[in-house]
């Protein structure tokens, strides 16, 4: 098949279950066979398993592919292709990504200062997060964990309650800060998520790089680039 010798590798397996003891043999990713001399296996399935010596790691064998009876024989080839999850999930490292916005809570100690100790306490309780906390010797309410926030807008919603009048400034203030959020990345064991973070920052600064070397090239060509022709340039996912 037509592929890039630069991304793929063949592989080959061929074992036998041709001992006497009726115990099922496990086949591992050690027992394949790279086509290329060059590539060195890896032959550790976790992170515990990296960190051990040579000698340790020999009687480690790997990532356990199948189990063979008695009489039983596996036999095959393959071929590993690189790839992102752009083309295939099964490429990604990453199980789940999510990021959201930090937020700015911001107290009006005057208003907070006119409440009963009852009502700064129900304060404190309305948020399901436990952002505020009751300081008994100030009798004062304090932001305790600004990050905590989810934005449900509860204090705020109970604040207004308490207005005497329309025009009166928020109890609290809540909203999110846009340069700055909070990015939790789950990892699927391939890569650790530092790993996943510093190499997904170098691809993306790669391809602003790209871009604006492209776009320095219109512009020192003289074109005006609103009447330059588009262009579609097929990198297969890879760029």
């Amino acid at each position: 098949m037509d592929r890039c010798r630069e991304c793929s590798l063949d592989f080959s397996l061929d074992v036998m279950h041709d001992g006497n003891e009726d115990e099922v043999k496990v086949i591992y990713s050690s027992d394949l066979r790279c086509s290329n001399p060059n590539v060195q296996m890896v032959n550790y399935s976790n992170r515990d398993e990296e960190r051990l010596d040579q000698e340790e790691l020999s009687q480690a064998h790997g990532i356990a592919i199948c189990k063979l009876g008695k009489g039983q024989k596996l036999k095959f080839e393959a071929t590993a292709f690189k790839g992102i999850s752009k083309i295939h999930s099964k490429w990604s490292p990453v199980c789940v990504a999510t990021f959201a916005y930090l937020a700015e809570v911001k107290l009006d100690e005057g208003r907070m200062d006119e409440l009963t100790k009852e009502q700064k306490y129900e304060f404190v309780q309305s948020c399901p997060k436990k952002v505020f906390n009751y300081d008994e010797q100030s009798q004062k309410v304090k932001v305790k964990d600004s990050e905590a926030c989810v934005f449900c807008d509860e204090c705020v919603k109970l604040g207004e309650t308490w207005k005497r009048n329309k025009d009166d400034d928020a109890l609290v203030v809540v909203r999110p800060i846009p340069e700055k959020f909070l990015f939790s990345v789950e990892v699927t064991g391939a890569l650790s998520p530092v790993e996943v973070v510093i190499l997904a920052m170098d691809t993306l600064s790669k391809k602003l790089q790209y871009l604006k070397d492209n776009y320095d090239k219109l512009d020192q060509n003289g074109e005006d680039l609103e009447d330059a022709p588009g262009a579609y340039v097929d990198t297969g996912g890879f760029v």
